[in-house]
């Protein structure tokens, strides 16, 4: 599926069409839970870094779209499998990334806003309520955590104040 998605084996114009297609398939493969698919991010995230600024921003709402929507599972024990998960991981690299890219992109004030949006979805609460398991988990120690911690870490080294 990923290898679909690279520039030569498809146009950015026809991302947007196809994208909706892949999702529709790997939801079937998967029964709807994406949270431990690293393999498949890492790809995802080198395909889609391959377009550099030439990504559409109606493929890269596409893409966050869908990843918070798989991070609103809501058949797992507990919201800490979610906040610890592979997949939450992988989206806030893939934000990174995007970010780094520069403003055309991912400008950052949408780059916060999807990282709330994340965390929020993750924790299971609207946007803008308190999400006290991710406070916890930030607060703690806890090693399953570390590398989303990480990655939100690496997003607020480059915020400014």
């Amino acid at each position: 599926f990923v290898n679909l998605l690279q520039p030569g084996n498809s146009n950015e114009a026809s991302l947007p069409h196809q994208f909706p297609r892949f999702v529709a398939a790997l939801e079937q493969l998967s029964g709807g839970n994406m949270l431990y698919e690293r393999s498949f991010f890492a790809s995802l995230t080198h395909a889609l870094l391959k377009y550099k600024s030439k990504l559409s921003h109606g493929t890269r709402d596409l893409v966050t779209g869908c990843m918070i929507d798989w991070l609103k599972i809501e058949r797992v024990d507990s919201r800490k499998t979610v906040l610890c998960s592979p997949l939450h991981e992988c989206f806030m690299n893939l934000l990174n990334e995007w970010s780094s890219l520069g403003n055309l992109v991912l400008p950052k004030d949408l780059f916060l806003s999807l990282a709330e949006e994340a965390a929020a979805a993750s924790s299971r609460v609207e946007v803008g309520q308190r999400c006290k398991k991710f406070a916890k988990l930030w607060a703690g120690d806890d090693d399953s955590f570390l590398a989303v911690k990480e990655q939100y870490l690496q997003m607020l080294s480059g915020t400014p104040d």
